[in-house]
């Protein structure tokens, strides 16, 4: 009896705590959710998943769970296989790369091609898009399509149907909230629907060169059409950082939205990335990037870094969980600043002609080209150009190729792409009657009067072709002469009216063109004259030796200074003189003011005697 009540007692406790724990939970993940997406009204989803933000599409849990290494983390890093490239370290997840975002270098490359779910970080090509294609001033409508259309659970702001943002808002929203219906907005205003947008999308990845890309809907909600690699996603990254208004929105911590026409509260939310200010995920340089995640895709995450010179992207592909998707960023961002290096490449010397590239002017000791518009360098190319190397790297392994069709040149370190550069490409014009011309080592000329020979014959011809020349010149000369006095001839009242409408036109521009070289003459006279003075001046300098032209200066300088004193002298005597001047017109009035004073009181002595 007693064992019964003990097992009861014991299932009883069991009970209670496997029906708490869930409860915890269930809190634990409504608290996430308010803090990270803010105002995000109805971020309830049903997703359990370990990360530590619900960037996309998913909620939120804090379960701790048996850390084992998944398969992922033995995926290959090409970057690895190459010779002299340092070691980066393995990490977890699926696919990742580090890209110098100004040469288009992978430093860092991990399974870069592999087909990925993308999840939020689709919206980097959602908000270059509208960039590119929108006016931030321009107010978006909100459909009930875009709002209603959404995953339910999924990240948003609360938008409602019929409401209004500007598109400056509507992207600040996308990549600070991760704000699904907005990308639907976004995407319905500029290319009308979500449809178009995701073809808009497509066709912006071809061009940028992604090779494992494409895109169904604007915001990345799971969809087994919609994919992407980490190779391509920092090609995206690096064409948006292209753009200042993109900068600015995604280095941007915490954002709000005024009360619009729907809604009466103010609005305010965060930037999710955290590498940005929050402590323990704080990166150095950090300016910006976007988070990612679905059930399918896992934790995605884009990063930007500036420190310096050097600006690097980072993209992480399908690993679990936010922190450790911060934890492998800056792990693989840590690798490519330590240990690379940019090293400045001289091309003033890349003037490849056409026949080098072409290989026809040294094969085998046979073949020697003598046509000179193969022998012009083929393109153009800047100065200099910035490569990444591995620290301490010998320069003597870069090689490079050229890429006509692109327009490119392309350096190589042991086979793996370290920069590029554009070329502009000359045309190579060949006369089509002749072609190239080609002669064996082994056809040496018979003798010397044979050179002789040839050379005269090259001077005929050329003789000849002026003379031809000259020929069709007074040929047209004479035609067009006598077709003007037949013309003459046979109109003479319209001949008289033109002739008086050119000389009405002719005689001021004649009588201008005489004034100006009567100017021009007597610039270029002065100009003449102030040449021999300078020379004349020059002369005397050589002529003289050093201590003539000491004394001369010191001279010189005397009679400055004694001009200096002299006009000193004269400006002390005049304020001097000034001074007497005053003072004699002070006594003069002061004997002035005395005399009247007299008279005053010899006046007053008269009356009294009068009296």
């Amino acid at each position: 009896m007693k064992k019964g009540i003990r097992y009861l007692t014991i299932v009883l406790l069991v009970s209670l705590l496997a029906s708490g724990i869930p409860i915890h939970l269930v809190s634990a993940t409504e608290i996430d959710n308010s803090g990270e997406n803010g105002n995000s009204a109805g971020d309830t989803g049903s997703n359990k998943n370990t990360e530590d933000y619900n960037d996309g599409n998913g909620s939120e849990s804090s379960e701790d769970t048996t850390e084992t290494i998944p398969e992922s983390y033995y995926l290959p890093i090409e970057s690895n296989n190459v010779e002299g490239w340092p070691k980066g370290d393995a990490i977890e997840a699926d696919a990742a790369v580090v890209m110098d975002a100004s040469t288009g270098t992978f430093l860092y490359s991990k399974n870069m091609t592999a087909k990925e779910y993308p999840a939020s970080i689709t919206k980097i090509m959602t908000t270059l898009l509208a960039l590119e294609h929108g006016n931030l001033d321009d107010v978006i409508t909100f459909s009930e399509n875009a709002v209603y259309s959404i995953e339910p659970g999924s990240t948003h702001l609360g938008i409602k149907a019929g409401e209004q943002l500007t598109l400056r808002q509507a992207l600040y929203g996308i990549m600070l909230a991760s704000a699904n219906e907005i990308s639907n907005g976004v995407a319905e205003h500029i290319a009308g629907s979500v449809e178009n947008f995701a073809q808009m999308m497509n066709d912006k990845a071809a061009e940028l060169g992604c090779v494992n890309t494409h895109f169904v809907n604007p915001h990345g909600l799971h969809d087994e059409n919609h994919y992407t690699c980490a190779r391509d996603m920092a090609l995206i990254m690096q064409a948006a950082l292209k753009n200042k208004m993109f900068c600015k929105i995604i280095d941007t911590v915490e954002y709000s939205y005024p009360k619009t026409n729907i809604t009466d509260e103010e609005r305010y939310f965060m930037n999710h990335h955290k590498m940005l200010y929050e402590d323990g995920y704080c990166y150095t340089g950090c300016l910006g990037g976007k988070t990612g995640f679905t059930d399918d895709a896992l934790n995605t995450l884009v990063t930007y870094v500036k420190r310096g010179k050097d600006k690097l992207i980072s993209v992480i592909l399908r690993t679990n969980g936010a922190e450790k998707a911060y934890q492998e960023s800056k792990q693989i961002l840590d690798y490519a600043f330590n240990n690379f290096t940019k090293e400045k490449f001289d091309l003033s010397r890349e003037r490849e002609s056409a026949a080098q590239l072409l290989g026809i002017n040294y094969v085998g000791k046979a073949i020697i080209n003598e046509d000179q518009s193969l022998n012009k360098p083929a393109f153009q190319v800047s100065k200099s150009t910035s490569l990444n190397l591995p620290n301490g790297a010998d320069t003597r392994q870069v090689t490079r190729k050229y890429d006509f069709k692109a327009k490119t040149l392309e350096f190589f370190y042991h086979g793996w792409p370290v920069g590029k550069t554009r070329i502009k490409v000359e045309p190579v014009f060949v006369k089509e009657e002749k072609g190239p011309q080609y002669r064996t080592e082994t056809e040496k000329p018979e003798s010397q009067s044979g050179l002789e020979e040839s050379g005269q014959a090259a001077d005929g011809n050329t003789d000849r072709k002026a003379a031809n020349m000259l020929d069709s010149i007074s040929h047209v000369f004479i035609s067009t002469w006598q077709k003007l006095d037949i013309f003459i001839k046979d109109n003479t009242v319209e001949s008289a009216v033109i002739g008086g409408i050119l000389l009405i036109i002719f005689v001021p521009l004649l009588v201008i063109a005489i004034t100006r070289n009567h100017r021009y003459k007597k610039i270029l006279k002065e100009r003449m004259k102030e040449e021999e003075i300078r020379k004349q001046l020059e002369e005397e300098i050589q002529r003289k030796t050093p201590q003539e032209i000491e004394a001369e200066l010191r001279a010189e300088q005397e009679a400055e200074w004694r001009s200096e004193q002299r006009a000193e002298e004269r400006r002390i005597a005049a304020e001097k003189a000034a001074r007497e001047l005053d003072a004699a017109e002070r006594l003069l009035e002061e004997q002035r003011s005395q005399g009247e004073t007299g008279n005053m009181v010899d006046t007053g002595t008269h009356l009294k005697e009068e009296e």
